[in-house]
């Protein structure tokens, strides 16, 4: 959502809310600044209302659209960490093979296998990192596809407590 203001003005001060930091917001909330900050604006209350529920609908159809998209966002995020996966399986196998011939070697070329592990764990670790933030979006996904439910049923509710108030 865009970046949107509410503002409620009365004689001795003003309010401004970001709508898209406070709503949804708690039934106590909602009940709280309709019952005493919105009443005081008693000139634009009924426009102040519409405003926020022309708010709360948007937030609902973009919720659930973001929701629509999430599990395939999640499907190629988990495609990327099987790949990212064998990667870091491939890395491993590759340094423990550069250990055994470090290992076996000796002077000048046990020096030289010896730059070469180094960089081999470098780019392991790399390959690791970068595995264990693509398991976090997996995550993260998972997180928001359930937080979204959550999420709609407050805009929900935030609809009926305003429908109730006109």
């Amino acid at each position: 959502m865009e970046h949107e203001e509410l503002n409620i003005n009365w004689k001795t001060g003003h309010m401004m809310i970001v709508m898209d930091r406070f709503f949804p917001c708690s039934v106590k909330d909602l009940n709280f600044l309709l019952n005493k900050c919105i009443c005081l604006d008693w000139e634009h209350e009924g426009d102040i209302i519409k405003q926020i529920e022309d708010h709360c609908i948007r937030g609902i159809a973009e919720t659930e659209e973001y929701k629509r998209i999430l599990p395939q966002m999640e499907a190629e995020t988990r495609e990327d960490l099987a790949e990212l996966c064998a990667k870091v399986a491939t890395r491993e196998r590759i340094v423990e093979g550069i250990k055994a011939d470090r290992d076996a070697a000796k002077g000048k070329e046990k020096k030289q296998l010896s730059e070469v592990l180094k960089k081999a764990k470098e780019d392991l670790k790399s390959v690791q990192a970068h595995r264990r933030n693509t398991e976090a979006k997996v995550r993260d996904y998972a997180r928001k596809y359930e937080e979204s439910d959550r999420l709609i049923e407050k805009y929900k509710k935030n609809l009926e407590i305003l429908k109730q108030r006109k």
